[in-house]
């Protein structure tokens, strides 16, 4: 029997033990409401949604335009698991309230994204994850972003060189790949300062594993049957295990190298420390953390620091080259002028020079473009949640082990009845529920009317923005994804005139965990 078949048999009986479990399992305590409920639920397999699971953020978007309108939220059902979806900012603000002990991110997909080594501080909830936060976010602030300015830039004209030699060359760029390499080269250089340069040298083996165990992890979240939890060979079946022992070896050959070399410079003078020729791994993510452990003179295990230089270079990777892939895509379609705009801003930074600040005032354009993006078209529209102990929505009490799923790109479209919440209508005066470029623009004026200095609003989840979280649960790595992203649009701007190839088929973007281009994106 083939791997395939051997995959069908075990999907086949995780169905007949759902099935097992859901005839003679233990009755949960039936929750009464007044919500609506998706109808037509078939035995076993919940609602059906069209398109299979890639497509599920557009059904459940679907969903709530029929029936989470009016009271915010849903009942729904997928395969044998309840699910009630939020829709609107005041429900997931009530829920967002418990956060971050009494609700947390669901038990399945915690347990899946540890299990295949990101177990860190994106996966983390309760105690562990206040720790963790303690000791990982200060590395990644905004003092401690300027020292991977350089890095990006770096990575930055490396792209910008191999997209003029494909020009010259009459060769179209296929983008996928390409941003793919360049995320993933930063974070590298950010993360543990190892210059992967795939961009030109092709995929290393740790690129290759990551890729492998990030669609393992997929597969696994969405597989009715958890076969990874076989005994002995279930982390073996899908290959998972061995690309994972592979991961895990690597980052602990990179944190003995960082140790070693940080203690080795401390003992050296400045001019010998310059005359190794050597990147200062002090700078790196990694070295950072280790000076904020002596100054702070906190613990911390060898597993949740190989687990958090995982998370950090799997979700910062992914989700940026997302993001970039998106932004790229509508620059080609827009018919607005949007990339000229884009471009002029660009070209008026002096030879792009300019550090962490300059960059962020200079680009208020490219970012409230971008803000737009995250917002509308950024790659986490949905998230899920799962209560650990009896909360209050709506004024329904529900039990512990609630099922939640939290529409981010849905509630934004939908007018918040606060107002000081409501996403800004900006200077084109853009309803919420459509996509505005300039929407984030503010400018001065003094006198007459003439206009002083523009500007980009930040968004928060106040203004209707939850792209990178909500509350204390913002993702710290936000400042760094906003700049890594700018960055490369900028490089790409001064340098080209960006149209997708003649004849090009329409991009949709499914759900692999983080929403994705079904096709490459070709220039």
């Amino acid at each position: 029997m083939n791997t395939d078949e051997n995959f069908k048999s075990l999907v086949l009986g995780g169905l007949v033990l759902l099935a097992s479990f859901t005839i003679f399992g233990k009755k949960r305590r039936k929750i009464k409401h007044s919500w609506p409920k998706v109808p037509d639920t078939l035995p076993f397999l919940g609602n059906r949604f069209y398109g299979g699971v890639t497509n599920i953020v557009n059904v459940f978007e679907n969903w709530a335009s029929l029936y989470g309108a009016k009271s915010g939220i849903f009942e729904c059902k997928v395969f044998t698991q309840k699910l009630f979806v939020l829709c609107n900012d005041e429900r997931m603000s009530e829920l967002e309230s418990y956060r971050p002990f009494d609700v947390t991110r669901r038990d399945k997909v915690n347990n899946i994204i540890r299990g295949l080594g990101a177990d860190g501080l994106f996966a983390a909830e309760g105690d562990v994850w206040r720790a963790d936060r303690k000791l990982f976010g200060p590395a990644m602030n905004r003092k401690n972003v300027r020292d991977y300015v350089a890095s990006i830039k770096l990575v930055a004209s490396r792209l910008t060189h191999k997209w003029e030699q494909a020009m010259e060359n009459n060769e179209i760029i296929t983008i996928n790949s390409d941003l793919t390499s360049y995320t993933m080269d930063i974070i590298s250089l950010v993360a543990f300062s190892q210059d992967l340069n795939s961009l030109n040298q092709g995929d290393p083996k740790i690129i290759q594993d990551t890729k492998y165990l990030l669609a393992k992890t997929v597969t696994r979240i969405f597989s009715p049957f958890p076969y990874w939890k076989i005994p002995l060979i279930g982390q073996y079946f899908d290959g998972a295990g061995f690309a994972l022992r592979r991961v895990e070896q690597k980052y602990y050959e990179i944190i003995k190298e960082h140790e070693s070399a940080i203690s080795i410079s401390k003992t050296l003078t400045e001019k010998e420390d310059k005359s190794l020729n050597s990147p200062d791994k002090s700078k790196s993510f990694l070295g950072k953390i280790f000076l904020l452990d002596k100054k702070e003179n906190s613990t911390w295990s060898e597993h949740r620091l190989r687990g958090n230089l995982y998370t950090m270079f799997v979700a910062g990777s992914e989700t940026s080259f997302n993001t970039l892939c998106s932004c790229i895509y509508h620059i080609c379609n827009d018919q607005t002028g949007l990339q000229d705009e884009l471009a002029t801003e660009a070209l008026a930074i002096k030879e792009f020079s300019a550090g962490l600040e300059e960059l962020t005032v200079s680009l208020p354009r490219m970012r409230s473009f971008l803000y737009e993006i995250l917002r509308l078209k950024g790659p986490v529209p949905v998230v899920g949640m799962q209560s650990q102990k009896s909360i209050t929505i709506d004024g329904v009490e529900l039990p512990p082990k609630t099922n939640f799923v939290l529409l981010y790109r849905q509630a934004s479209l939908m007018e918040s009845l606060n107002e000081s919440r409501r996403v800004p209508t900006g200077p084109m005066h853009a309803p919420a529920k459509e996509f505005c470029a300039r929407r984030w623009l503010v400018s001065k004026t003094e006198g007459r009317g003439v206009e002083q200095e523009l500007k980009a609003i930040k968004p928060t989840f106040k203004t209707g923005f939850r792209s990178f979280g909500y509350g204390v649960r913002v993702c710290p790595g936000r400042d760094l994804a906003e700049i890594e992203t700018l960055i490369a649009l900028s490089y790409i701007l001064r340098n080209f005139q960006i149209a997708l190839e003649d004849d090009h088929p329409e991009v949709k973007f499914i759900f692999r965990i983080t929403e994705t281009p079904d096709i490459d994106i070709r220039l």
